[in-house]
Protein backbone atom coordinates (compact mmCIF):
# COMPACT_ATOMS: atom_id res chain seq x y z
CA UNK A 1 0.00 0.00 0.00
CA UNK A 2 1.08 3.54 -0.65
CA UNK A 3 1.03 6.32 1.83
CA UNK A 4 -0.97 9.48 1.93
CA UNK A 5 0.80 12.82 2.28
CA UNK A 6 -0.97 16.10 2.98
CA UNK A 7 0.42 18.96 0.93
CA UNK A 8 1.55 22.08 2.76
CA UNK A 9 -0.78 24.41 0.84
CA UNK A 10 -4.11 24.21 -0.98
CA UNK A 11 -5.62 26.35 -3.72
CA UNK A 12 -9.23 27.47 -3.28
CA UNK A 13 -10.90 29.03 -6.31
CA UNK A 14 -14.20 30.87 -6.44
CA UNK A 15 -15.87 30.36 -9.80
CA UNK A 16 -18.55 32.47 -11.47
CA UNK A 17 -21.06 29.71 -10.64
CA UNK A 18 -19.88 29.23 -7.05
CA UNK A 19 -17.14 27.55 -5.12
CA UNK A 20 -14.75 24.99 -6.63
CA UNK A 21 -13.19 21.96 -4.97
CA UNK A 22 -9.90 22.79 -3.21
CA UNK A 23 -6.77 21.57 -4.99
CA UNK A 24 -3.27 20.98 -3.72
CA UNK A 25 -0.77 23.75 -4.41
CA UNK A 26 2.36 22.01 -5.72
CA UNK A 27 5.16 24.48 -5.10
CA UNK A 28 7.61 22.65 -7.35
CA UNK A 29 5.21 23.00 -10.27
CA UNK A 30 3.42 26.31 -9.52
CA UNK A 31 6.20 28.14 -7.67
CA UNK A 32 6.23 29.59 -4.18
CA UNK A 33 2.79 30.52 -2.86
CA UNK A 34 2.54 34.22 -3.74
CA UNK A 35 -0.04 36.57 -5.21
CA UNK A 36 1.93 36.76 -8.46
CA UNK A 37 2.01 32.96 -8.91
CA UNK A 38 -1.61 32.63 -7.84
CA UNK A 39 -2.72 35.23 -10.41
CA UNK A 40 -0.71 33.41 -13.10
CA UNK A 41 -2.40 30.09 -12.26
CA UNK A 42 -5.90 31.59 -12.19
CA UNK A 43 -5.38 33.40 -15.50
CA UNK A 44 -3.99 30.18 -17.01
CA UNK A 45 -7.06 28.29 -15.84
CA UNK A 46 -9.36 30.95 -17.32
CA UNK A 47 -7.45 30.79 -20.62
CA UNK A 48 -8.06 27.01 -20.73
CA UNK A 49 -11.82 27.73 -20.84
CA UNK A 50 -11.54 29.46 -24.22
CA UNK A 51 -12.40 27.61 -27.44
CA UNK A 52 -9.62 25.14 -28.18
CA UNK A 53 -8.55 25.02 -24.54
CA UNK A 54 -8.42 21.92 -22.35
CA UNK A 55 -11.48 23.04 -20.36
CA UNK A 56 -13.56 24.57 -23.16
CA UNK A 57 -16.41 22.17 -22.29
CA UNK A 58 -16.90 24.03 -18.99
CA UNK A 59 -17.49 27.34 -20.73
CA UNK A 60 -17.37 30.93 -19.45
CA UNK A 61 -19.58 30.21 -16.42
CA UNK A 62 -16.63 28.27 -14.95
CA UNK A 63 -14.30 31.28 -14.89
CA UNK A 64 -12.30 31.84 -11.75
CA UNK A 65 -13.16 35.23 -10.25
CA UNK A 66 -11.05 34.88 -7.09
CA UNK A 67 -8.60 32.50 -5.49
CA UNK A 68 -6.50 32.02 -2.43
CA UNK A 69 -3.69 29.81 -1.20
CA UNK A 70 -4.24 28.42 2.30
CA UNK A 71 -1.81 26.65 4.63
CA UNK A 72 -3.40 23.23 5.20
CA UNK A 73 -2.44 22.78 8.85
CA UNK A 74 -2.96 26.27 10.28
CA UNK A 75 -5.65 27.49 7.87
CA UNK A 76 -3.80 30.77 7.38
CA UNK A 77 -4.35 32.50 4.03
CA UNK A 78 -0.95 32.92 2.39
CA UNK A 79 -2.02 34.71 -0.79
CA UNK A 80 -5.33 36.01 -2.13
CA UNK A 81 -6.32 37.44 -5.53
CA UNK A 82 -9.58 38.92 -6.82
CA UNK A 83 -9.78 38.92 -10.62
CA UNK A 84 -13.10 40.74 -10.87
CA UNK A 85 -16.66 39.97 -11.81
CA UNK A 86 -17.28 37.54 -14.66
CA UNK A 87 -19.21 38.45 -17.79
CA UNK A 88 -22.93 37.80 -17.48
CA UNK A 89 -24.03 34.67 -19.32
CA UNK A 90 -27.68 34.54 -20.40
CA UNK A 91 -28.92 31.19 -21.63
CA UNK A 92 -32.04 29.26 -22.57
CA UNK A 93 -35.42 30.35 -21.20
CA UNK A 94 -34.15 33.64 -19.81
CA UNK A 95 -32.81 34.74 -23.19
CA UNK A 96 -36.02 33.69 -24.95
CA UNK A 97 -38.17 35.45 -22.34
CA UNK A 98 -36.20 38.67 -22.70
CA UNK A 99 -36.39 38.50 -26.47
CA UNK A 100 -40.18 38.03 -26.31
CA UNK A 101 -40.61 40.81 -23.77
CA UNK A 102 -38.83 43.37 -25.94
Amino acid sequence: MGRSVTTTYRLEMTLAVGYATPQCWRSREYGRPSERNLRRELEGYNASLEPGGANQHIGPQGRAIAGRIVHNVSGAVVAEVLLGAPPVVITGRIARARAGAA
